[in-house]
């Protein structure tokens, strides 16, 4: 069981993944002029002079922080068998999101792959999670989870305006970035590690 101090990381690690990863991606964009919402993909700033610096380490770093979120919510959740798929499922979505770092476009297929692996991963993972905690009585974390996990699918099946998928892609983030940083703030409330297992 974690100590209370360790598991603060943790769920700070949660709420500022997100947010990196934000601020990295807005800091690409506004360095490519060229980039438009409606006909590039975000991978796109991936491979540009000045932009890709920013937007591959920023994901990079913001899959790590996922990962530390990830241990904490397996140390905060219930030693049960939904939980802990679950978990797995989010821990290989998180690994996709640092491929989609390290191999950008210009890598070749294996970006594409990574891509729609995290994307996939983190729906699923999401919607798997909070059916999960549903289903063990937490009935409103539940369902919101659940909900921000299929919000994901929901931003790719939208007809958006455009060419590309800047924008669904951004709209599947902000999701994911959602459900993260709801698991970081309870990470960080849960000062007690009794306490905490007997509300989840």
């Amino acid at each position: 069981m974690y100590s209370p101090s360790l598991r603060r990381f943790c769920g700070f690690c949660g709420l500022g993944a997100p947010l990196l990863a934000g601020f990295a991606i807005w800091r690409a964009i506004s360095l490519a002029p060229s980039f438009s919402w409606q006909h590039n993909w975000l991978s796109d700033l991936g491979v540009m002079d000045g932009p890709a610096i920013w937007f591959n380490t920023g994901l990079v770093l913001a899959g790590i922080g996922f990962l530390f979120l990830l241990a904490g919510m397996q140390d905060y959740l219930p030693a049960r068998r939904a939980y802990r798929t679950s978990l797995v499922i989010l821990g290989a979505s998180a690994v996709s999101l640092m491929g989609v770092g390290v191999f950008s476009e210009d890598a070749g297929r294996i970006h594409y792959y990574v891509s729609v692996l995290f994307f996939s991963l983190a729906g699923i993972g999401f919607i798997a999670l909070g059916i999960s905690e549903w289903a063990a009585g937490v009935r409103t974390r539940g369902f919101a989870i659940a909900a921000l996990g299929a919000g994901v699918a929901v931003s790719w099946a939208i007809p958006w305006p455009g060419t590309a998928g800047a924008l669904p892609e951004a709209a599947s983030a902000v999701c994911i970035g959602a459900a993260a940083m709801m698991y970081g703030a309870l990470l960080i409330g849960s000062v007690c590690p009794v306490k905490a297992r007997r509300s989840s």
